[in-house]
């Protein structure tokens, strides 16, 4: 018998004869499901602050002993602050939001085709954040897994420096300026007063 939820199952004995009162006894037992839907969530290197298309990577997986999956399946991504979803994605998979599905049954120590979920990393994100996704249905009870990212900081200041003023014909001034602006941060506009 496959079943994917704890079954209750009671075994009952009478006894009687040899002149004595008859005697019952009951073994109630829990039978535990098979290993069922499994999911993990990885990335590969450092986020960075700012960064736009950064990618997790989501496998669903059955349990080498479990039964088929039967019914929808869905798996829920839980964005942590500092990013935003941009999109979710995978062959066979519905996506809608934060949310993907698929009612096809997965064989047992099978995967389905990985999920792709795209975010962007806010400019302020802090220095480590933790993805975490979810598996439900399927007949299968549900499970998590959760991913730490390191989001590499940024410095957002930039230095402006003078040298030396000459004077050139006209009695104008020229002074020589460097601006070092960081890798990733943009200046829309320079004012000088």
């Amino acid at each position: 018998m496959l079943f994917r939820s704890n079954m209750v199952v009671s075994n009952s004995a009478t006894v009687s004869g040899g002149g004595s009162a008859s005697a019952n006894a009951i073994d109630v037992t829990t039978v535990l499901p098979l290993s069922g839907l499994g999911i993990s969530t990885t990335h590969s290197g450092n986020f960075t602050q700012g960064q736009t298309g950064a990618v997790y990577t989501v496998t669903v997986s059955n349990g080498s002993s479990a039964p088929p999956t039967s019914g929808t399946v869905t798996v829920t991504e839980n964005v942590p602050a500092g990013l935003t979803l941009l999109s979710m994605t995978g062959p066979g998979w519905t996506c809608n939001s934060n949310i993907c599905t698929r009612s096809d049954a997965l064989s047992a120590g099978a995967s389905y085709p990985v999920i792709i979920i795209t975010v962007s990393v806010a400019a302020n994100a802090a220095s480590q954040v933790t993805n975490s996704v979810t598996v439900s249905g399927g007949g299968s009870t549900s499970a998590s897994a959760s991913d730490i990212t390191t989001v590499t900081q940024i410095q957002n200041s930039s230095t402006l420096s003078a040298g030396a003023a000459a004077e050139s014909t006209g009695g104008v001034a020229v002074v020589p300026l460097t601006l070092s602006i960081p890798s990733g941060v943009s200046i829309d506009a320079l004012t000088f007063g």
